[in-house]
Parts: C-alpha cells; structure tokens; sequence
C-alpha cells in the first residue's frame, strides 16, 4: 500500500478497497505503525488509524495511475 497524501497537521492518508483486510485488521486494532523508506532515509510513525468513506476526499487525493489496483474506479 501506497502513502497517498499527507494534511499539513500529519495524517497520513491511504486507499483500499473497502472489502481488504487491512480494514478487518483496524477495526480489531486501531494502533498502526508506518514505515517508509526513500532510498538512504526511513522513517517509523505510530498511530491510530480511522476507516473513513469519503468520496470528497478520495476525489482531492485521486491519483489515475491507481486505476492499475481500482480498475473501473475513478475519483467521481
């Protein structure tokens, strides 16, 4: 899974379809950890994170080359 957009306050944004597991996985535990890697740098942030359905959202933070892991999906 891909970082797909960070709010100036932190969140760190993702999408998933909503049957993946991952959704199963928060909603037992809603601590997560995110590692990310770009090339000689890392970094490790701890949190909560929130299933949120928001078609508004998706549409700001869309990207089309998603369209490879969302065939028929767009941002409207």
């Amino acid at each position: 899974m891909a970082l797909a957009h960070v709010e100036e306050d932190g969140t760190l944004w993702f999408v998933t379809e909503r049957g993946s597991g991952k959704l199963g996985e928060i909603a037992h535990d809603y601590h997560v950890n995110v590692a990310l890697q770009a090339r000689m740098k890392f970094v490790s942030i701890s949190g909560r994170a929130t299933p949120v359905n928001d078609r508004a959202k998706l549409g700001e933070i869309w990207n089309e080359s998603w369209k490879v892991w969302f065939p028929g999906a767009s941002s409207t």
